[in-house]
């Protein structure tokens, strides 16, 4: 069933224990906590990830045959895709491109970000709401296409991925071409330094509580931040068949919220 930021939320405190799901924290205000995420000196996957979508830009592109729709899961600021979309508007006239995110209103502003940078070489439609919504969409459009999901796999629990990958499998026909990434670093300090530096002044810190800000916000709560705690663990899993996963939580004296 598809669902919006105000269902997931609601879906998460109905559930035992309770949980904010990852992806309600990246309204505007928390897209732009994860660019500022992106500048932490520990925060090793953005550069890595970066390197990855060069090397397609450069390379990858070469072997695929245009034109194509350029489509995007869960596209942030489009920092990292806009190396992509540089490099096609090198050898193409304009491109075609599928953004998707949860919330309209944080799409409208990417738009005109774009637009500022692009013009009207750059068509762009959105793709609101959350991925089963989305997926539909983007498998009933027969042109050629490709895919993109960048550092998203990672944010969804362990029995989601799977079925995630699955649909998106089913987007894609013949000639079709998918980039995803997701964060397989298996070394515990550079992940606890990376993810849980809990600090109230960094950005990983209020991207993590901004979920309680959008909660606050969509459902009308009044949750006092003030009065709870940043708390998580790395659990390690050193069986090749399954995964290593960060949990966070914010603790108070009264109960614990998952995120």
């Amino acid at each position: 069933m598809a669902m919006g930021i105000r269902e997931l939320l609601l879906q998460g405190l109905n559930s035992d224990p309770k949980y904010i799901d990852l992806s309600c924290r990246y309204d505007e205000q928390g897209s732009k906590y994860d660019e500022e995420c992106t500048n932490v000196e520990d925060y090793y996957y953005y550069k890595a990830e970066e390197e990855i979508v060069r090397t397609f830009a450069a390379v990858g592109l070469s072997n695929l045959e245009m034109p194509f729709k350029l489509f995007e899961l869960g596209c942030g600021s489009t920092k990292k895709s806009q190396i992509i979309i540089d490099e096609i508007l090198r050898h193409e006239s304009g491109l075609a491109y599928g953004l998707n995110d949860l919330s309209a209103d944080f799409l409208e502003k990417v738009c005109e970000d774009l637009f500022a940078i692009y013009g009207s070489r750059l068509k762009v439609d959105t793709l609101a709401g959350d991925f089963m919504t989305v997926f539909p969409k983007i498998r009933n459009y027969r042109g050629r296409k490709v895919l993109l999901w960048l550092g998203g796999l990672q944010c969804f629990p362990l029995n989601i991925q799977p079925k995630l990958l699955l649909n998106i499998a089913s987007t894609l026909q013949e000639n079709d071409a998918c980039l995803i990434s997701s964060d397989i670093t298996q070394d515990r300090e550079k992940i606890e330094k990376a993810y849980m530096d809990f600090d109230d002044s960094k950005p990983n810190s209020k991207l993590y509580k901004n979920g309680v800000h959008v909660l606050n916000r969509e459902l009308k709560s009044n949750i006092d931040l003030s009065k709870f705690e940043l708390e998580g663990r790395y659990v390690e899993n050193k069986d090749v068949s399954s995964a290593s996963y960060i949990q966070v939580w914010l603790r108070s004296l009264s109960s614990s919220l998952m995120f």
